[in-house]
């Protein structure tokens, strides 16, 4: 059987946004950082308990939406739906 070689070029991803890094994003972050990701939200506006959260996963505030989408190279929006 020969032998097949496939190149892909993929983007290599470094800084993940977390767009809500409360308790989900919060433990999806700290993840990311043990295997060396950079993790980044945009916790100007944020609760202080969401800080609190951001800074014990090791995430880096860069103060605002838009720093957190240019600081990024792709950003995950983690949110609980509730159903009834």
């Amino acid at each position: 059987m020969p032998y097949l070689h496939i190149t892909y070029n993929y983007m290599q991803i470094q800084t993940v946004g977390i767009f809500s890094p409360g308790d989900m994003g919060g433990a999806i972050a700290a993840v990311l950082n043990q295997n060396g990701l950079r993790t980044v939200a945009a916790l100007n506006d944020r609760s202080e308990r969401t800080q609190q959260l951001a800074i014990a996963a090791k995430v880096e505030n860069v103060g605002t939406l838009e720093n957190l989408v240019v600081e990024s190279d792709v950003v995950l929006s983690v949110e609980m739906i509730l159903c009834h």
